[in-house]
């Protein structure tokens, strides 16, 4: 990537390369110009997108989760943790077998 990045911009090394591809990129974004084989940037004149819609139930027709759903989302989550959270989460991956049923109840007891 290095080698391409120096032909295009004639500068000796990368830290001096990327910035000046940098600025050439949004002056080419902001003023609308052709960019080699992509041609125009400039979207205001474009077609809307063609969006299909389709029949979704409401969110009204949810479903309680199940304690083997939320065991897997507990078990499968990254091990990281913030000193935000009320428990590490190593802490709680350890006691998913006794906290996912806790959830599964409470999450029975909302009004939808």
């Amino acid at each position: 990537m290095e080698e391409s990045v120096r032909r295009m911009d004639g500068s000796r090394n990368l830290a001096e390369a990327v910035p000046a591809m940098h600025a050439k990129c949004v002056t080419e974004i902001l003023g609308g110009q052709k960019s080699g084989s992509r041609g125009s940037k400039n979207t205001a004149s474009a077609a809307p997108p063609n969006i299909a819609h389709r029949q979704v139930p409401p969110l009204s027709t949810l479903e309680p989760a199940t304690i083997g759903e939320i065991t897997k989302l507990l078990r499968t989550m990254p091990a990281k943790s913030c000193s935000l959270d009320p428990i590490p989460t190593w802490l709680l991956k350890r006691l998913t077998s006794h906290i996912a049923p806790m959830i599964c109840l409470s999450s029975l007891q909302l009004v939808y």
